[in-house]
């Protein structure tokens, strides 16, 4: 089995912080309301230059994010949206971004593994990235959000995915020991990046924190 080089997960489709209503993007895109269909979202994501890759294009066309945000919100805004305990679904640039900076590593046959998968909705665009010969999988913690997950990506165009196994959501234990029987040694990269990213350096590891957490992973099977 082959050795997952990264967890491709740079942002969860859930933070720690709550969407406050009404707010700008943070990068200042477009403000809300002015994008309410899901095509015209990403159309507005190239013209800012977020969204570069054509694949990438596709596959947020194909995956509604209005099927991902619960009812009453404004999916299509480009701002995080809260989607129930104390968690939020993250805005759409972000979501681009995490998918532009990962398509080399999201090649058809790769594998793929979304650590805190929230809704589901990046984890069925991991999906279509790698498509039916790879592998997408989504843990999460919340065992409601998985339930919740799960009927959405049955209502997406991820579903056939979700129906042959190359995609599916589980419900993440204390320890990581049965992910690495599956997965083999996961380096996790991405936490890095997604600090990055945000722009939090106090919680930016470095190098020196990848090797300690790798390691640590590798002995315990936690992170």
């Amino acid at each position: 089995m082959e050795v997952l080089r990264s967890i491709l997960s740079c942002f969860s489709s859930r933070s720690r912080t709550r969407a406050r209503p009404g707010a700008q993007s943070h990068h200042g895109l477009w403000s809300s309301g002015a994008s309410d269909k899901n095509k015209s979202m990403v159309e507005q994501l190239q013209r800012y230059g977020v969204i570069r890759s054509t694949k990438v294009a596709e596959v947020m066309e194909a995956i509604d994010r209005g099927l991902f945000v619960p009812l009453g919100g404004t999916p299509y805004h480009d701002s995080p949206m809260p989607i129930g305990y104390n968690a939020t679904i993250s805005a759409p640039h972000m979501h681009a971004a995490c998918l532009e900076l990962l398509e080399k590593n999201l090649q058809p046959g790769m594998r793929a593994l979304d650590v805190g998968s929230g809704t589901g909705y990046l984890t069925a665009c991991f999906a279509l990235m790698v498509g039916p010969e790879g592998r997408a999988v989504g843990v999460e913690h919340i065992p409601e959000l998985v339930a919740t997950s799960i009927e959405n990506i049955k209502k997406s165009a991820a579903a056939p995915q979700l129906n042959d196994g190359s995609l599916s959501i589980h419900v993440a234990v204390q320890r990581a020991s049965a992910l690495c029987g599956v997965w083999g040694r996961v380096l996790v990269a991405s936490l890095t990046l997604a600090c990055a990213m945000r722009g939090d350096r106090d919680s930016n590891p470095g190098p020196s924190g990848h090797r300690r957490w790798q390691g640590r992973l590798a002995r315990t099977g936690t992170l």
